[in-house]
């Protein structure tokens, strides 16, 4: 099943979709959560105060090999992710996501969705419109 959501390029001229984001251990939810789509990202990450804010714990540690900072290590977390925001009780329309940590709390948004969430979906980027649209296969 395919899913398209139209997204914003914000005035940062990041590439944005509003999502639902929730612990898949007690379905604490947080909704109109600000992603960033990142083509250049391997991993999809999240602030770590949004991660504390939905009482995300920990699950295994990320090392990766970062282009400016060498070798990092962070924590991973799980994390279900609703880009339908427009059906969100569709149970059949929702991706469980092992996600790494934002260390930098200035980042623009609480989520960056990076490789490990891009490579199910299209892309489409709109600049003269400010639009963007992806179809995620589910």
């Amino acid at each position: 099943m395919d899913i398209t959501v139209k997204g914003i390029i914000d005035d940062d001229g990041f590439a944005c979709l509003n999502v639902f984001v929730f612990n898949t251990e007690t379905y604490a939810v947080c909704k109109d959560v600000k992603a960033i789509i990142d083509t250049g990202a391997q991993d999809s990450l999240v602030k770590r105060s949004f991660a504390s804010r939905l009482g995300l714990l920990a699950v295994d540690k990320l090392r990766e090999l970062n282009p400016l900072g060498g070798i990092m290590e962070s924590d991973y977390y799980r994390i279900g992710l609703i880009v339908d925001t427009a059906n969100p009780m569709d149970n059949s329309k929702y991706a469980i996501l092992k996600v790494g940590a934002i260390e930098e709390e200035g980042y623009p948004a609480d989520m960056i969705l990076g490789g490990t969430f891009l490579r199910h979906c299209t892309f489409s980027y709109d600049g003269h419109n400010r639009a963007i649209e992806l179809q995620v296969k589910m």
